[in-house]
């Protein structure tokens, strides 16, 4: 990872971002951020975490190899529409993958799924401070443990899919100017998912829209039923078997494939 090459390309005058940092190790680039008055924009960068977090309080593994990387973002957009960020990140993912050479598509909300047999590829998880958000990131690039995460899922990487492009500083490259690319627009449009395009860009890689699927919600509930679209604020609604919606904002989705 060269951080000299990351800070020519990317940060003012020459890019979008206020500053880039690249450490060797940290427990967590999200809980760095977190803890520091960082300019909008900023960027850390991990070539290894020793404590990383997933969503609902999971560890996420970040040996050395893969992509770790946290961005504080001051949007300035109501706090209905923030939830769209993390959506944003699964697009940003999603268009590096299908530039390195790897099939990609997004399960609700923002989980990568790589190559054929669909299997998880990348983490995605945003922690609101008073005044923004710290947007953590981590893909997979080397090689990893294929065991089985949330929803059955299988985890693979970049290199295990047979991509072309490996290299952290490229691949760091690709997906800040993807994350620009699409949170520009959308904080210009006051975190409008429609006006901005997101939502639109969203649904072209999204596989969990007109699924049958099965939510795991907290309490050990479970909701089965058909996914139909999103509202607003990225909420997924579910119809159920009796023919009733409702509104999942948060939960481990399973697609229901028939046998």
């Amino acid at each position: 990872m060269d951080v000299d090459v990351l800070t020519r390309r990317l940060v003012e005058p020459n890019g979008p971002y206020s500053g880039i940092t690249v450490v060797d190790s940290t427990e967590s680039t999200n809980a760095d951020l977190e803890g520091v008055n960082a300019p909008d924009r900023t960027v850390l960068i991990a070539r290894e975490q020793t404590a990383g977090a997933g969503r609902r309080g999971r560890e996420w593994t970040s040996p050395p190899g893969g992509l770790y990387m946290s961005v504080y973002y001051e949007p300035g957009v109501p706090a209905v529409r923030v939830p769209w960020l993390t959506l944003l990140a699964g697009v940003a993912l999603a268009n590096v993958a299908d530039e390195a050479g790897v099939q990609s598509a997004l399960k609700w909300p923002n989980d990568l799924l790589l190559g054929p047999k669909q299997r998880k590829g990348a983490g995605v998880l945003a922690v609101t401070k008073e005044k923004g958000v710290v947007l953590g990131i981590g893909l997979n690039v080397g090689a990893v443990d294929a065991r089985l995460g949330p929803g059955g899922i299988e985890a693979t990487s970049l290199i295990a899919e047979g991509a072309h492009q490996l290299d952290l500083t490229e691949l760091a490259t690709s997906l800040l100017l993807e994350l620009d690319k699409w949170e520009r627009p959308w904080r210009e449009a006051e975190g409008d998912p429609f006006a901005s395009g997101l939502h639109e860009e969203y649904r072209k890689h999204c596989l969990t829209l007109g699924q049958d699927v099965r939510v795991e919600l907290s309490g050990d509930k479970e909701l089965v039923g058909t996914a139909r679209y999103l509202e607003t604020d990225g909420t997924l609604v579910v119809r159920d078997a009796e023919g009733h919606d409702h509104s999942v904002p948060a939960g481990d989705v399973v697609h229901l494939r028939a046998s």
